[in-house]
């Protein structure tokens, strides 16, 4: 008994000997396998980083404003013709020939500045639906209303919709024949219906998904005025839809809150367009105070009367 377990022992020792054998050569293929993928992912990260930088050089060397386009006849038709419009504002042109070329774009341009044009137009000239994320229902009601009365087939989706109105935007988002071109919903839609996101998905297989435009885009920064939790879930949009480009607009954002929404967002070539704040129908005027209550309401009523004659305000 004594012997054959000595013997057994014996035969474990030999094949311990031989696992470590080859664990010591396994080990070594490891680390030059290891070694092998790091110098791969090098050479494939200084690839990307050329590509990258190439991309940053077209796009920074680009005329966006000037430049001609397969687009631009018909983007100056449709300005006149749908929008009643004969020139266009500061970067909206820009802006408008960014996002129709597929480029990730931000806008930061001042209230009243004309941002929504910049995704309005290319909703008209663009086959497919255009889907506007927006905070407020108040002020995406006031653009329904506006859009509407340009003719352009929109429609609003949030917690009041009733379900014949889902089913007719459903239906209508991946109906080829269809003529809508402008959806708006809240960002609590993304995040929180699954319906809606799976339409969403079908919508972008078939071609539909023009654009996603982000209004008050400054809302996905923690470091945003304005930071809503639910913008956070709209960095599943660029990995959801890859080839589908966004537009960011907003009418402030500092330089660490463009940051964070561009991580957030995962825009990692994006264009940024940043208007000018100086509003130059807009001034001060200080002027001496007069003596008596009744001198200064009667130079305001003057002043309303001649100077701002049917502009600013009208005294009876």
């Amino acid at each position: 008994m004594e012997e054959t377990l000595a013997v057994q022992l014996d035969e474990i020792e030999s094949q311990l000997v031989c696992v470590e054998c080859e664990l010591e050569t396994l080990l070594q293929k490891q680390q030059e396998l290891l070694e092998r993928k790091q110098l791969i992912k090098a050479q494939l990260d200084s690839i990307r980083n050329a590509e990258i930088q190439q991309e940053k050089s077209l796009l920074q060397t680009t005329d966006w404003e000037h430049g001609e386009f397969p687009w631009s006849e018909k983007v100056r038709s449709v300005l006149k013709s749908q929008f009643k419009l004969d020139s266009f504002r500061q970067l909206q042109l820009s802006c408008i020939n960014s996002t129709l070329s597929k480029k990730d774009t931000i806008l930061i341009m001042p209230t009243g500045g004309g941002k929504s044009l910049c995704y309005q137009l290319p909703a008209v000239i663009c086959t497919g639906v255009t889907l506007v994320i927006s905070p407020l229902v108040s002020l995406m009601e006031d653009q329904l209303m506006a859009v509407k009365r340009l003719g352009i087939e929109s429609f609003i989706l949030n917690a009041s919709s009733t379900r014949e109105e889902v089913n007719l935007v459903h239906t209508a988002m991946t109906d080829k024949q269809s003529n809508l071109k402008l959806l708006y919903v809240t960002p609590e839609k993304i995040a929180k219906s699954k319906r809606f996101m799976s339409k969403l998905e079908k919508t972008y297989e078939i071609g539909r998904l023009s654009r996603i435009v982000i209004d008050e885009v400054h809302c996905a920064s923690q470091w945003g005025h304005d930071f809503r939790p639910d913008y956070k879930v709209l960095g599943i949009l660029k990995r959801q839809f890859p080839t589908a480009p966004i537009l960011g607009l907003t009418a402030t954002a500092t330089a660490k809150v463009l940051s964070d929404c561009q991580e957030i967002l995962s825009l990692k070539q994006c264009l940024i367009f940043r208007a000018s704040y100086n509003r130059s129908n807009l001034y001060y005027e200080v002027r001496p105070k007069l003596s008596s209550h009744k001198s200064q309401i009667e130079e305001l009523v003057q002043l309303i009367n001649t100077k701002f004659s049917k502009q600013s305000g009208k005294y009876d």
